[in-house]
């Protein structure tokens, strides 16, 4: 019996260094956002000290809907990442931004103005049944003078529409009450990880003593993207044309983007490297069908115009704030400047490159087919 515990003692022994032997929980900074005209790239930093052994770093904090197989985690220092996953943590709930704090509060206030309210409707409420009750004992008292039967009928006639009239105001003022508590309600419920679980990338590291990590934890996500927009202006048929490219940003990511590096590219991540196949057309006879008459916006004429370009000259703008890289996969545009985005917020839109174009304005009518001209 000695012998078999002693045995048991031992494989406990030699089996416990595979085990964790402690978690770090750390909540990395967002860095930069690459993103792409659908899905974006997340990049954050964290400093990490373990212990001897083996230990679980548990990265909270995240953006939500993470692509699974996307996940990179690199490290610098003398240790060996082992695994990492991926997991839902439903013991912690997801913690409020400032702005669903701000909400809640107000959420708050409102529903002790409305509890208020009602107390006041109950107490006037009693005062009106209180006030109908008397009514009914006085008459079936009986034997009341005229100067008696006057003054009540002039009291009930002063304070019965009195109490009526503060019931009904409370009534609309309750209503409005609710209403603002729906809407913030809702805005709530789209906007914040109220007992959602929180997102986790747990990375199981060993190192042969104490070291501090330096870590960099990649993913890509599916819900943010940003597509382009441009705004050509005409001023009269002597000025040149104002050319801009604008970008429309959104990002519902489950987290807000406060002061971080964006980066504006045009790849698709998703889009697939393999070369395409060519196959054979089989030529027929055509035969042309005249083309219907395309619907043309009713602008003026100095508001719409074939423009014909033979110079660009960059003006001064927030473009100027952007580096444009172009490669051959695409084109990269890169501020100097921090940018902020809240998760779930409307499109922003911002401005990438601005130029002065030279043009030279033609007039354009069809009066078979449209009695406007253009210009």
């Amino acid at each position: 019996m000695k012998k078999s515990l002693l045995l048991f003692c031992a494989v406990l022994l030699y089996t416990a260094p595979v085990f964790a032997s402690g978690q770090v929980v750390v909540k990395p900074e967002l860095k930069s956002v690459k993103i792409f005209l659908n899905g974006a790239e997340m990049t954050h930093s964290v400093s990490v000290k373990i212990d001897k052994g083996i230990s679980e770093i548990v990265f909270q904090g995240i953006a939500d809907n993470i692509d699974q197989n996307s996940i990179q985690v690199n490290s610098k220092g003398d240790a060996v990442i082992l695994s990492v996953l991926q997991r839902s943590n439903y013991l912690k709930p997801g913690e409020m931004s400032d702005e669903g704090k701000a909400l809640r509060e107000k959420l708050d206030s409102l529903d002790y103005k409305m509890k208020t309210m009602f107390n006041e409707k109950s107490v006037l409420s009693a005062k009106q049944d209180l006030l109908l009750a008397n009514e009914k004992v006085n008459g079936e008292k009986g034997g009341a003078s005229i100067q008696d039967i006057q003054k009540m009928m002039d009291y009930f006639a002063k304070a019965l529409p009195e109490i009526k009239k503060q019931i009904l105001d409370i009534d609309v003022k309750t209503k409005k009450l609710q209403d603002e508590i729906d809407k913030i309600k809702k805005q709530i419920d789209a906007g914040q990880r109220i007992n959602k679980p929180i997102n986790e990338i747990v990375v199981t590291a060993s190192a042969d003593k104490p070291v501090t990590l330096s870590m960099t934890l990649t993913y890509l996500i599916q819900n943010a993207g940003w597509h382009p927009a441009y705004n050509v202006r005409v001023k009269d048929t002597n000025s040149p044309v104002d050319l801009s490219l604008k970008a429309n940003i959104w990002q519902n990511s489950g987290m807000d983007w406060n002061n971080v590096k964006i980066i504006l590219s045009t790849r698709n991540p998703s889009q697939g490297g393999t070369k395409p196949e060519l196959y054979p057309w089989y030529i027929d006879f055509w035969q042309p069908q005249p083309a219907p008459p395309r619907p043309a916006a009713r602008m003026n004429a100095m508001d719409k115009g074939v423009v014909a370009a033979e110079a660009m000259v960059v003006s001064a703008s927030m473009a100027d704030y952007f580096q444009v890289a172009e490669t051959q996969l695409a084109v990269e545009y890169t501020p100097d400047i921090l940018f902020s985005l809240k998760s779930g917020s409307k499109q922003n839109t911002i401005e990438l490159q601005k130029y002065t174009v030279p043009a030279v304005y033609e007039y354009y009518a069809a009066p078979k087919l449209d009695r406007d001209a253009f210009l």
